[in-house]
């Protein structure tokens, strides 16, 4: 069992390049569409505790996101807790339905400089055609590091609760407007 481990981990070391992938989520909110739009482009201040365990160990947790306008072109800035910046640039907008940006500036962490490379991101909303609206993030990314496999658990780990964090607050202050 063990030497079947090592010869995986080892194999994995050796072939594996570097990866291209997206991490998707939903959530269903219980308003419209154009509710929840109010929130999509920028938000206010997240004030709650984080869910994830890595979050509330130290591992920074978005809190806010602001854009200079609702415009293909506009800067967008993802604002997390230990004060770091992902710059962000508008490249598709559909008023309602989808916001797309591209990541233009990554912070200068250690831990993601040469290790992974945050693309894309983008909030896709369907009317639900009964009073509700799912809530779609999408995120792609590269991954630098080796073995792969065990760093992508990780990586999907990460991104798909920084996708939560946000979504839940949209949700709620949508659902509460």
């Amino acid at each position: 069992m063990l030497g079947s481990f090592l010869a995986i981990f080892a194999i994995n070391i050796v072939t594996v390049t570097p990866s291209n992938d997206l991490v998707s989520d939903r959530i269903t909110i219980n308003t419209s569409p154009e509710q929840v739009w109010q929130y999509v482009v920028s938000f206010p201040r997240i004030e709650t505790e984080p869910d994830y365990w890595l979050f509330r160990i130290g591992l920074p947790s978005p809190v806010q996101s602001i854009a200079e306008g609702n415009y293909v072109g506009a800067s967008r800035q993802c604002i997390f807790s230990n004060g770091a910046i992902f710059q962000e640039k508008i490249v598709e907008l559909e008023p309602g339905a989808k916001l797309t940006f591209e990541i233009t500036e990554q912070p200068n962490d250690p831990e993601i400089i040469g290790h992974l490379n945050l693309l894309k991101g983008q909030f896709l909303l369907q009317d639900n055609g009964d009073g509700t609206t799912t809530l779609i993030g999408n995120s792609w990314y590269d991954l630098k590091v080796k073995p792969s496999q065990y760093f992508d658990i990780w990586t999907r780990s990460i991104i798909r609760n920084v996708h939560m964090e946000v979504m839940e607050h949209i949700k709620e202050l949508a659902e509460s407007a």
